[in-house]
């Protein structure tokens, strides 16, 4: 079947989908008439919700998991031996993993797993090898011989050997499949760094408010109403709670913290996803300023770092092991301040507080809500990582005048000079539409993760991603004067460091 759209002449200049990317502003087509813009960059985001399926379905069957229990390929050469699984391994793995009704081992089709393991192994997940086959995918361009000159023949063009078609061979006889390192290192559930719990958050929660964006988009609110059904109201307003004295744990159950903490279960799981997503980012933020300047606070004495929000401690400890004279004998100058019914689920699930290197450089749990007066007395540095995306800016003045608050609790009590409290900003930053960062005047759309984030906090909380400029003004609205200092980390979250005077 030909293409959806006809190749260009022998000869005539064509126009790569590297340079010419969909939406956006580095578009470099030619002027030349016979330039043909390719349609690749539609039809690779068309396929974007079908790899997600892909990477959803391997993680919640566990395929990647069974692959896990296997034998590492040792080299990048084609027949391995005992090295991964064959077909009859994965489907045995995964029948005794998910078990049946009357507890025996639950059904699979061997045709399908099969192509699921192809699909994952295009995407770069799985390795396939042996009988022949080459790592990441089937076929060594075996097919048959090339018509025309070069590889493949000039124009792409090969004729089947007739000869050696086979007889209703199987082609998957002889194959092994084992997982790629970026799969054993991210995805599977035992792993340090595993985002196997974010995988599973984004296909119950977030890919579902995604497919509910055209009503965010017509409405401006949230799409947890249109996608789940939910009978609350969803608030235009999400600092509305907090004006009424309500608090984060008396969101309804129609806003996103009302779902998410709608019971342990939830909670838990929303959790286990933050977790491993945490993991991550923190060393970046954690390493993204110099934060010698805070001074550690005496054995017994109150934290000198305050993670707001900070759920399973994953940045505190980051901070904590790149910061040590932060940490203190018994415990350390860093702590976490969530609602109490998160400190309760962490301390239950047993997620680390302490340092690997130094037991006695433990991180403190520290029952609260950002909408309330923080406890004194103050610490000198409070971190608000992925907070104030979450809200308005109605809720982020709010928010960052309770942390000003706690800080001017300091200076008044003379438990530090001026200037040296700050607050400390993990948030991933869009492009300013202006100035250095767009290009001469003109607005350069992005990052792309930053705009993504963008529309799952329209969609999810009602919040929004922002500009260093947008954070700037929340902060001096609050009441900071001192430096603001940004730096864009590279990794998925940048930082901003604003002190108060």
């Amino acid at each position: 079947m030909p293409p959806p759209w006809p190749p260009p002449p022998s000869g005539s200049p064509t126009t790569s989908s590297a340079s010419v990317a969909v939406g956006r502003n580095d578009d470099t087509r030619s002027n030349d008439n016979d330039a043909r813009v390719s349609p690749a960059p539609i039809l690779d985001l068309l396929d974007g919700f079908r790899k997600s399926a892909v990477l959803f379905t391997a993680v919640r069957l566990g395929v990647l998991d069974v692959l896990a229990s296997a034998p590492e390929p040792v080299d990048g050469s084609g027949d391995r031996g005992a090295a991964g699984l064959d077909l009859a391994e994965v489907l045995s793995g995964l029948r005794a993993r998910h078990g049946g009704s009357g507890g025996g081992p639950a059904e699979f089709s061997a045709d399908a797993v099969a192509r699921l393991l192809r699909a994952a192994a295009a995407l770069g997940l799985v390795e396939v090898f042996g009988a022949g086959r080459v790592a990441r995918g089937h076929g060594g361009g075996d097919e048959g011989k090339a018509i025309g000159g070069g590889a493949g023949g000039s124009d792409g063009i090969i004729e089947l050997d007739n000869e050696n078609l086979g007889e209703n061979e199987d082609d998957d006889a002889g194959v092994r499949f084992a997982l790629t390192p970026v799969a054993r290192e991210f995805l599977v559930s035992t792993a340090p760094q595993s985002l196997a719990g974010y995988v599973a958050h984004s296909e119950a929660t977030i890919q579902p408010l995604f497919l509910a964006l055209p009503h965010a988009v017509r409405t401006g609110g949230t799409a947890w109403e249109a996608a789940f059904k939910v009978s609350a109201p969803v608030p235009a307003d999400a600092a509305a709670a907090a004006a009424t004295g309500k608090t984060t744990a008396d969101a309804p159950a129609g806003t996103a913290f009302g779902s998410l903490y709608a019971t342990p279960e939830a909670r838990a799981r929303f959790l286990r996803a933050m977790h491993s997503h945490a993991t991550l980012f923190a060393p970046a933020v954690a390493a993204a300023f110099d934060l010698s300047f805070v001074r550690a606070a005496p054995a017994g004495g109150p934290p000198a770092v305050v993670d707001v929000g900070g759920g399973t401690a994953a940045l505190a400890l980051e901070l904590v092991r790149r910061w040590p004279h932060l940490r203190r004998g018994g415990g350390s100058s860093v702590a976490v301040l969530d609602l109490p019914g998160v400190v309760a689920e962490v301390r239950a699930a047993g997620f680390p507080l302490r340092v690997a290197d130094d037991g006695n450089a433990e991180v403190t749990l520290i029952e609260g809500d950002f909408f309330a007066e923080l406890p004194r007395p103050a610490a000198q540095l409070y971190v608000l990582s992925r907070i104030l995306h979450d809200w308005d800016d109605a809720a982020c003045g709010r928010i960052l005048a309770r942390v000003a608050a706690a800080l001017r609790s300091r200076v008044a009590g003379g438990a530090e000079p001026d200037g040296d409290g700050a607050v400390l900003i993990a948030e991933t930053l869009l492009n300013e539409y202006d100035g250095e960062e767009a290009g001469g005047g003109r607005w350069r759309a992005g990052p792309e993760r930053a705009v993504m984030q963008d529309l799952n906090m329209l969609v999810q909380t009602g919040g929004r991603e922002r500009t260093a400029r947008q954070y700037g003004r929340l902060l001096r609205g609050a009441g900071f004067r001192g430096r603001v200092l940004v730096r864009r980390t590279g990794a998925y979250l940048d930082a901003i460091l604003a002190f108060l005077d």
